[in-house]
């Protein structure tokens, strides 16, 4: 966070993002699994992966364990990113 001083005191930006609602699963994982979409969704709507100073298009995730699957992160076509109306690319 960022330091920001105000009559001689130091305040500290902070920043909200709004996760949207995730319908309610049973299993643990499925939970897990929701919940990680969410965040990657929220965080890819305002910043950008790269990799040696290039964009990298992230379209899903895995976890580390062995023999995790593929998740997308989008529900689009092939787990493509949704585009909002009023985005301009």
């Amino acid at each position: 966070m960022i330091p920001k001083k105000d009559n001689g005191e130091e305040k500290e930006y902070v920043f909200h993002f709004k996760l949207e609602e995730q319908p309610p699963s049973g299993k643990d994982l499925d939970s897990l699994t929701a919940l990680v979409k969410s965040q990657l969704q929220s965080l890819l709507d305002v910043i950008v992966l790269t990799n040696a100073g290039r964009d990298v298009e992230v379209d899903g995730f895995r976890f580390i364990e062995t023999g995790s699957p593929n998740h997308t992160i989008f529900d689009g076509p092939s787990g493509e990113r949704r585009e909002s109306e009023d985005e301009e690319r």
